[in-house]
């Protein structure tokens, strides 16, 4: 993914990453599960802090899983939420043990919230490239 400034065709920041998606079929229904790993910043690991905290929340929030109908369409319900928040306090401890702001306080509060409230992050992936990729195409 690059993100260009106005007209330029330089890409003024570029990520990736490797998505992995498996589907889980019963009964004419599934389970997908969506996998976003080794995430890189402008072609290097993650060094800078927004970078660190972009990666933090990425590795709580993936693996994540939607259900499927039997067409072949989301509800676009996340269904492993418990999973997330669990994985947001592992990931959050580590962050805590590291480095201690004002600031850092702040984005975990927001970032508490965001996970409290499943329609929040449901709608936040409204945002993500792959999500609405993959979604606008299977609808």
């Amino acid at each position: 993914m690059k993100y260009f400034s106005g007209k330029s065709d330089v890409p003024e920041k570029r990520m990736d990453y490797e998505l992995t998606t498996e589907l889980d079929l019963q009964d004419y229904k599934g389970i997908l599960t969506i996998n976003k790993e080794f995430i890189f910043y402008n072609q290097h690991e993650h060094d800078g802090m927004s970078e660190i905290l972009g990666n933090a929340v990425s590795k709580a929030l993936y693996p994540l899983q939607t259900y499927l109908n039997e067409k072949g369409l989301s509800t676009h319900e996340i269904i492993n939420i418990e999973e997330i928040r669990e994985r947001w306090k592992k990931e959050k401890t580590k962050l805590s043990d590291k480095y201690s702001s004002e600031a850092l306080e702040t984005f975990f509060e927001t970032v508490d919230k965001k996970l409290n409230d499943r329609s929040e992050i449901e709608k936040s992936l409204h945002h993500d490239w792959f999500w609405n990729l993959f979604f606008i195409l299977n609808s």
